[in-house]
């Protein structure tokens, strides 16, 4: 499934009163560069995830972790060593 594609069924399942699953960090992200890494970027955003919650929120370890699973279910591309 594409990129888009999965943003797309994200979006209808939205749309359809389907509730996303909304997971803490596991303890052993604490501990990861990348958990902090992407921290440090969001920290000062205002998120929306519909189908988690109801409007906006400051930036929680649970948007952490959904970035970092997106990013490990994310297909590599031909030629990118992902460095």
């Amino acid at each position: 499934m594409s990129m888009t594609d999965a943003v797309t069924a994200a979006g209808k399942a939205v749309e359809d009163g389907v509730r996303v699953e909304w997971p803490d960090p596991l303890p052993g992200m604490l501990e990861r560069a990348d958990f902090w890494a992407v921290w440090r970027v969001v920290t000062t955003w205002d998120i929306a995830v519909p189908g988690a919650y109801e409007g906006y929120s400051g930036a929680t370890g649970n948007h952490v972790r959904a970035i970092l699973d997106a990013l490990g279910e994310a297909p590599r591309q031909p030629g990118r060593t992902g460095a």
